[in-house]
């Protein structure tokens, strides 16, 4: 999601999965995948860096996500009814 500024000022979260088209006509047109058509105050240039800036991060994400490894608990020092009581040595 993206924000960006209506026509009319009104500021809007846009979602970047359903732009199908971003038209330069006297304003800026984006088409959406529904068929919905939104005229924009933002320029088509800021929409696409925006939705680039967007997908970019979403994408070093999912990269950051997989290499983490799953951190299992250790099971060893969570176990202190497991342990032996200390029978003293003589």
């Amino acid at each position: 999601m993206i924000r960006v500024l209506r026509k009319d000022g009104m500021e809007i979260l846009l979602n970047t999965d359903l732009v199908k088209a971003i038209e330069k006509e006297p304003e800026t047109a984006v088409t959406l995948t529904t068929g919905e058509k939104i005229c924009l105050k933002t320029t088509p240039g800021d929409v696409l860096q925006k939705i680039d800036a967007s997908r970019q991060g979403i994408r070093e994400e999912e990269r950051a996500n997989r290499r983490k490894p799953d951190k299992k608990p250790d099971r060893k020092s969570d176990r202190k009814s497991d342990r032996r009581p200390d029978r003293g040595r003589r």
